[in-house]
């Protein structure tokens, strides 16, 4: 089993990539020292540095842009939004003090898991774009993905497509949405989930896929579902 975990020398711009390796006979622990002072982020670096693991006593060294095969979705409802006014369009609404409180809380918990999108995409609706930017802003992401669909009803396929070919390198993506769709997507990947997903609302869910073209229903696990006060 390996394991991957980033940490930074205090008052350094190193950055070091740790791979833990264990089986029934050895456990062994070796690192990668690189030097990357313009990062803004420990976790939003993009390893093109080496990855080598050890098994049965050889050695593979591997360049590679992401850390592993598996691909990682990121659900995320929009954060609490004002109340519809007349005379504003529903996709105007913007977020609420408390959802824009929210969206940090939600952004600082993911954070703390070290998990890290590659790409961030959302809606156009006012009110994702704004949770959207809060998670963007977090991982130092620059671009924002505006995708129509999202706004209204979409599918499976839908999505699939979407990953294809807006973000088909890209390991781990988030995309916040807009419920009952959300709802339904995550029904749909994982096979079970039936829980209520409230404003703010986190899924991550992992696929044992190396390309979004391999993404199937019912492949996905939910590793991780939160929200604020939760």
């Amino acid at each position: 089993m390996m394991r991957k975990t980033v940490s930074r020398c205090l008052n350094s711009s190193s950055f070091y990539l740790y791979n833990s390796i264990e089986t029934s006979s050895i456990k062994l622990l070796f690192c990668f020292n690189f030097q990357k002072p313009d990062i803004k982020h420990p976790l939003r670096e993009e390893f093109f540095a080496i990855k080598g693991y050890i098994c049965l006593g050889n050695i593979e060294t591997i360049n590679s842009k992401y850390s592993d095969h598996m691909k990682k979705l990121i659900l995320v409802r929009h954060a609490k939004a004002e109340i519809l006014q007349p005379g504003i369009p529903d996709v105007d609404r913007i977020l609420c003090e408390r959802g824009k409180n929210d969206a940090v809380k939600i952004a600082n918990q993911l954070y703390s898991t070290e998990i890290t999108p590659n790409d961030v995409i959302c809606s156009p609706a006012k009110r994702a774009v704004e949770t959207a930017t809060v998670f963007a802003e977090q991982y130092g992401i620059e671009r924002l993905i505006k995708e129509e669909f999202l706004y209204g009803d979409y599918n499976f396929a839908d999505i699939k497509q979407l990953l294809i070919e807006e973000v088909p390198l890209a390991d781990t993506v988030l995309i916040v949405g807009h419920n009952p769709n959300l709802s339904y997507i995550i029904a749909k990947l994982t096979g079970n989930f039936n829980q209520h997903l409230p404003t703010s609302a986190v899924a991550v869910l992992d696929f044992d896929v190396e390309k979004w073209d391999d993404l199937q229903p019912s492949t996905g696990v939910l590793e991780m579902f939160f929200y604020p006060d939760k």
